[in-house]
């Protein structure tokens, strides 16, 4: 079985700095062009069937991409959301940071991941592990051997896919690569093992496309 999965396109807050984990924002003008571009580099794939979180910009992004073939709809998957940062969400990256304690937490988040303890209302790093765990159980019990699934999710779930299927510690969480908006990664899941096809491929973007405010930002920050 083939897995195809996409992070959504780039949105407001991402372009703000704004975290939004279980929250959202619109797509922006680019986001909207990057789920164009993927729907263009997939034109020619027959998809089974095609998942989505239920966070409007996951939708918004399926949307596009399905535009044009009137027989396909998108399931809604809880499973495949975003991280919930509980009472971090909707803050810039300076208001989750505006004590020393908060910071240290937020410097945990990314730095020793390992350390980090989720804030209150929101999910820890095993937490998404465990959800990335019960979607290709579900994969794996609903599908055939040759069907070919599509899924729009996020950077911090499909983070936790990779970590899951090459049994990292959660210290290795942020090992590169970035989980760049609008890229696609590639799965083969067989019975016993899956296999990693592509790994957060970008090049139907365009070069200008990849480098993104998000990505720069928290190289900065961290």
């Amino acid at each position: 079985m083939k897995l195809y999965l996409v992070r959504h396109g780039e949105t407001q807050w991402n372009k703000e700095h704004i975290l939004q984990g279980q929250l959202d924002s619109p797509l922006t003008e680019k986001g909207v062009g990057g789920a164009v571009k993927i729907r263009e580099s997939l034109k020619d794939i027959e998809f089974t069937r095609v998942y989505t979180s239920h966070q409007k910009r996951a939708m918004a992004t399926a949307d596009i991409i399905l535009e044009g073939r009137a027989d396909t709809t998108y399931i809604i998957e809880p499973d495949i959301a975003e991280m919930s940062y509980g009472e971090w969400q909707g803050k810039t990256m300076e208001e989750i940071c505006s004590t020393p304690e908060s910071e240290q937490d937020y410097l945990n988040y990314f730095k020793k991941p390992e350390n980090f303890v989720p804030v209150e209302g929101g999910e820890g790093f095993d937490d998404v592990i465990k959800r990335a765990e019960l979607f290709i159980d579900r994969l794996r019990n609903e599908h055939e051997d040759d069907d070919v699934i599509l899924a729009v999710s996020h950077g911090v779930f499909i983070k936790a896919l990779f970590v899951m299927i090459r049994n990292l510690e959660i210290s290795k969480f942020w090992e590169k690569p970035f989980i760049t908006n609008c890229s696609i990664s590639i799965f083969d899941l067989k019975k016993d093992e899956i296999e990693i096809i592509s790994e957060v491929d970008t090049s139907h973007l365009g070069e200008h496309q990849v480098s993104t405010a998000e990505t720069d930002y928290i190289k900065k920050k961290v």
